[in-house]
């Protein structure tokens, strides 16, 4: 089976005419359901991001991202979201229909690490930077002048892939903000750094104390005295930071890489009918290609 990245305005007509033929569409954040209900194909979608959250720095986007759920529910055959909460809340309100929407976790892109010979920067944190992770940062930079604090915004200082993972390797903490966190959401965060060898701290959420060991992959907090506390005993602490981290690349490596997501979803939409068996042989790990744009 072929994975492909392609644009829907070139796809339509070459299936219409059946020149090109496809088990299922897979679509994310896209705003062309017109398009996508044309396709005479099972119509699944994946959403990787946060749907509601109680803050209100956070309303406008939770109005959109509510809305583009409604529709692309609508036009789907089932769907995949990483907010787990709203994944649950929202099975509960569809009853009988509940089968169409089911809770599915990022993973990590892949498995990559540097070895350095030093680790000039204390804690690390990559991604956005809004008011309330700012302040955030700037309680921990007063509570820990000391402390060699590095905040990158992961697109506008392009921190990917490579960049990224030797930005890990000269690093002895990465960081979790405590915001947006749910006890069934957390970002892409935790399986990116683990993947690329990074020792994490982490605010505690139930769920993701499934998917790694607390105190032996990752480490959690559950107050900002806590998360004080910590900083200031694992930077004293290499070895213990380094097993961690070997231990969190480990479990990444072996559990929670995006070729396992996707796995879990083609067996899913198997079991529910949504494809044929015919799709077994990407569902069990078969070698297949992917092509994207970027």
């Amino acid at each position: 089976m072929k994975v492909s990245d392609i644009d829907l305005r070139e796809i339509i007509p070459l299936l219409k005419i059946g020149r090109f033929k496809t088990d299922l569409v897979l679509f994310h954040h896209t705003g062309e359901f017109g398009l996508i209900s044309q396709i005479d194909a099972p119509k699944v979608f994946w959403y990787f991001d946060l749907v509601t959250y109680n803050d209100h720095y956070f309303k406008r986007q939770q109005r959109d991202r509510v809305a583009w759920m409604k529709e692309a529910l609508a036009i789907s055959d089932i769907g995949f979201c990483t907010d787990g909460e709203w994944v649950k809340n929202h099975q509960r309100i569809l009853h009988f229909h509940s089968h169409i929407l089911h809770g599915l976790k990022q993973g990590a892109h892949e498995i990559k690490t540097y070895k350095s010979a030093s680790s000039p920067i204390d804690i690390l944190f990559v991604g956005s930077l809004n008011q309330p992770r700012m302040e955030f940062f700037s309680d921990l930079s007063a509570i820990l002048p000391s402390v060699n604090l590095k905040l990158l915004v992961k697109h506008g200082d392009k921190v990917f892939g490579d960049n990224l993972a030797r930005l890990i390797s000269l690093s002895k903490i990465v960081i979790a903000p405590d915001t947006p966190i749910k006890s069934s959401y957390w970002s892409d965060r935790v399986y990116v750094m683990s993947g690329y060898g990074g020792f994490l701290l982490h605010p505690f959420a139930e769920e993701l104390s499934c998917d790694y060991v607390g105190g032996e992959e990752i480490v959690f907090y559950d107050s900002s005295q806590d998360l004080y506390n910590k900083i200031r005993y694992y930077l004293e602490e290499d070895d213990e930071r380094n097993r961690i981290s070997r231990n969190a690349l480990k479990r990444t490596a072996s559990e929670h890489t995006y070729r396992h997501r996707c796995q879990t979803l083609l067996q899913r939409c198997i079991k529910m009918g949504v494809i044929s068996k015919s799709g077994e042989t990407l569902q069990k790990g078969a070698n297949y290609e992917l092509s994207s744009r970027e």
